[in-house]
């Protein structure tokens, strides 16, 4: 594989556990009783989202 093909793995993979995190993180907020909470859940999971994508150009 090149080097992008691995950066894009790469950044998949990890795109794919951070929305495994952020919907494992609402699932237990909603079941704490905070059912208002997929914006913010949303707008942290974009910033993440681009964090690594700048991380993963860069490299």
């Amino acid at each position: 594989m090149t080097k992008n093909n691995l950066s894009q793995r790469h950044f998949l993979e990890q795109n794919n556990a951070i929305n495994n995190l952020f919907e494992h993180l609402l699932q237990q907020l909603r079941s704490l009783g905070y059912p208002e909470t997929r914006l913010w859940i949303n707008v942290a999971r974009q910033s993440f989202e681009h964090e690594l994508f700048e991380q993963i150009k860069n490299d």
